[in-house]
């Protein structure tokens, strides 16, 4: 956008949905109609930092206090919003991509090695790092400050560790409360019906969307949903699609996927060139091109439900801090249909894991070395001593998790297609009050998502409410490796070349692919993409 000005107060970039936007009029006392940059400029006028927590939706912005003779770079909470920055003579650059940035005069484009590192080994870099050494990202939930000096600091603004958990709550008043967040999340993201998409994967997230949003809107035109599958592959969920009645008010849209539909990895670079692929977003991009066609401007999706409302194994050390014992061995019996794996860390209540840390790293001095350099913990994650909270906050906050929002197609999605992702579970209102609920209204007796399945028992199709599995995509990432030359990438590795990775790690991955083993596919899968990456970007 171009600047705004308020007096002494500027706007230099505003990227933004803000799903309060009539709450934030309301609050600062302003008409109805009052445009979000002109809402953002006063509430900083009154309120100053503190605006920035105030913030409901998707957003990054750039606001220049002359007053103060400050710069504030901020992003969402959850970094649905892209924002990068690079040092330049006069000062900073910042925008909404990589490529804005790369295209400034006398700007050089090197890697990025220590993030390359990273990413090989973690499958995460730095919060503030991209691939490119001289580009950076700003982190979500965080401003950052750049004063006349330009010298920056970073500081957070949101912090849900310190949310208290809610034990008083029964499930039927958590479902209660749930449902009505989750009503108002899909309200304030959904778009006329003839401008709305809904995902459907045939799972119980994106499912869940589309039967609340049923329920909300009965008397609205039949709404459409777009759907992939995947004839003759173990990940196709059609018998989930089909279990939707066919009287609702829907209107079908299926894409099938075959072996020679299927795109090559290449492919996703064109639409999204700075970051290498590690799910399936590519898959999607046929159908990015149907929902144009059908003029549609909103996306709505299930992102977020295995974020919040998975669960896991922590549930078992929260039951025995609890002394509710017999709850505990009631657990027991299902763990051998748990999606997850339980561990010794998991079982014990707060105040023992600091002590066994301790005796761990006594014990295995070895395995504390960091040859890749550990990741600045910005959200204080390792400082968590409950494993419940830790789990409960890491698959929202690690870095690996933001490295995927940044690295999807989300936002290649709106630069090319003119669509807008959004996701209901995401939603900060209906994000801190899940935080707060008692693990075993998440995960119990080898159920997930328990409170969604009692808030929308009499919603989903019996199949989808039933279902205890995810489709697994292993599969189709062979298949697309398939497609895109492999042999040259065990042969001629620039990640061999520039020793970023072993050759001897090259030579497993290739036994691996060969024997189609789907556990070494999702590395195997991300390692191609940095390839393909960085022979994009620096082959000569």
């Amino acid at each position: 956008m171009s600047v705004r000005n308020s007096g002494e107060i500027r706007l230099l970039y505003l990227d933004a949905t803000l799903y309060n936007l009539p709450d934030l009029r309301r609050t600062f006392g302003l008409k109805a109609n009052t445009p979000a940059f002109q809402v953002i400029l006063e509430g900083y006028r009154r309120r100053g930092d503190a605006l920035f927590a105030m913030l409901d939706g998707d957003f990054a912005l750039v606001l220049e206090d002359k007053r103060r003779n400050k710069i504030h770079a901020v992003r969402d909470p959850l970094a649905l919003r892209p924002l990068y920055y690079i040092k330049v003579k006069e000062g900073y650059r910042f925008a909404g991509s990589i490529d804005n940035l790369l295209k400034t005069p006398g700007q050089k484009k090197s890697p990025n090695f220590r993030a390359l590192r990273r990413f090989i080994h973690l499958r995460a870099i730095g919060y503030e790092e991209t691939l490119y050494d001289t580009v950076f990202r700003i982190p979500p939930g965080h401003i950052l400050r750049i004063d006349r000096t330009g010298s920056r600091s970073l500081r957070r603004y949101w912090f849900p560790e310190k949310i208290i958990p809610r034990y008083d709550l029964s499930i039927a008043e958590a479902a209660k409360r749930f449902e009505t967040l989750f009503s108002r999340a899909i309200e304030r993201r959904t778009a006329s019906a003839s401008e709305t998409a809904f995902e459907l994967s045939g799972g119980l997230d994106s499912s869940s969307v589309l039967v609340q949003a049923l329920a909300l809107y009965p008397s609205a035109p039949p709404l459409d949903t777009y759907s992939l599958t995947f004839p003759r592959y173990d990940c196709d969920e059609s018998t989930y699609l089909e279990s939707f009645d066919s009287s609702l008010p829907l209107r079908r849209h299926r894409f099938k996927l075959t072996d020679d539909s299927l795109p090559d990895v290449s492919s996703t670079f064109a639409y999204h060139p700075h970051w290498p692929q590690t799910t399936t977003f590519g898959m999607y991009l046929p159908m990015l091109e149907q929902m144009r066609a059908d003029g549609k401007k909103i996306i709505l999706s299930g992102q977020g439900g295995d974020h919040l409302l998975g669960g896991g194994p922590c549930l078992l050390g929260d039951l025995l801090r609890r002394r509710r014992i017999r709850d505990f061995l009631k657990q027991i019996p299902a763990l051998r249909y748990a999606p997850f794996r339980p561990t010794l860390s998991c079982t014990l209540p707060p105040g023992f894991v600091g002590p066994l840390k301790r005796f761990k790293s006594r014990l295995f001095p070895h395995e504390q070395s960091d040859a890749f350099e550990p990741i600045e913990d910005l959200f204080s994650l390792k400082e968590i001593d409950s494993p419940l909270r830790h789990y409960t906050l890491a698959p929202l906050l690690d870095a690996g998790e933001i490295l995927l929002r940044d690295a999807n197609l989300f936002h290649s999605a709106r630069e090319h297609f003119g669509l807008e992702y959004r996701h209901p579970f995401f939603d900060k209102e209906l994000i801190e009050f899940l935080l707060s609920l008692p693990p075993e209204y998440k995960y119990s007796r080898g159920w997930s998502k328990v409170l969604l399945r009692y808030t929308l028992t009499e919603r989903l199709p019996p199949a989808i409410l039933s279902r205890r599995d995810k489709a697994d995509f292993a599969e189709v990432l062979h298949a697309r490796i398939a497609r895109s030359d492999p042999q040259h990438f065990f042969r001629d590795s620039i990640l061999v070349a520039e020793e970023l990775l072993s050759a001897s790690e090259l030579q497993h991955l290739r036994r691996e692919w060969e024997r189609k083993n789907r556990s070494a596919l999702p590395r195997l899968w991300a390692l191609f993409n940095l390839e393909t990456w960085f022979r994009r970007h620096f082959s000569t």
